[in-house]
């Protein structure tokens, strides 16, 4: 079950970096280490660095170059980020949200996992109404996870791929695919029916869920900025 782990799987190198960013001395760095370990007071030290808008800069001075070494070094600090600033960019102020969406994108860098439900899932599912179909005649657990990878899948294909969309639903495309408001419909309403879930209250993700659905549209046009301009991911 996918929960919101980007911000506490920080390594060594990723709170070097900050340190430099910020100025601090060598020896502080431990510090921060064990702050990652304290639930009660250290995440929110955690997310202050992590807000700093000297990061932030560093991170990003040459997007489609300068951050390739931490986006393939460091993909949870990267993914959290950049989610961070493009979802504060457009009215989303939610950190949870933010690290929730960021280890969606983590976990959709595995071989064919945007496909699957799950790790431990080799049904590989290419269209929403196939995910529909599934969560319908699945029992309560799997149909959580299905529920919530329909959420998944439906803001990722149309928050980083909405051109391919468009371009389907055109006439003299052979298929008549959905638009982006289908996807939209869907998504928000995956992310709504599994914010009601059992499961989701147990892992803490109801608030987070509903935002997602609540505020999907946003979500994606934020996920359209992360796509065009913090870095380029191949076009469907």
């Amino acid at each position: 079950m996918l929960k919101p782990n980007c911000r506490v799987s920080l390594k060594k190198e990723d709170v070097d970096f900050i340190s430099r960013c910020v100025g601090m001395k060598p020896g502080d760095v431990k510090g921060i280490m064990r702050l990652l370990d304290d639930e009660e007071h250290g995440q929110d030290i955690i997310d202050t660095l992590l807000d700093k808008e000297e990061v932030v800069d560093r991170m990003f001075e040459d997007p489609h170059s300068n951050n390739q070494e931490i986006f393939t070094e460091s993909p949870a600090f990267f993914f959290y980020v950049s989610t961070r600033t493009v979802f504060k960019s457009i009215g989303i102020t939610s950190k949870t949200a933010a690290d929730y969406v960021a280890s969606v994108l983590l976990e959709f860098r595995k071989h064919k996992r945007m496909y699957r439900v799950s790790d431990g899932d080799d049904r590989e599912y290419m269209y929403l109404a196939d995910l529909v179909e599934a969560a319908n005649k699945e029992e309560p657990f799997k149909r959580y996870l299905t529920i919530t990878h329909l959420g998944h899948y439906s803001l990722f294909i149309s928050g980083f791929f909405p051109e391919s969309i468009e371009r389907r639903t055109q006439p003299e495309h052979w298929r008549n695919s959905p638009g982006l408001r289908y996807y939209e419909a869907l998504g928000s309403s995956a992310f709504w029916l599994a914010s009601q879930h059992r499961l989701a209250k147990q892992a803490d993700l109801t608030e987070t869920l509903a935002l997602l659905s609540n505020q999907f549209q946003l979500a994606r046009l934020a996920l359209n900025d992360l796509s065009q301009n913090y870095f380029e991911m191949e076009r469907a």
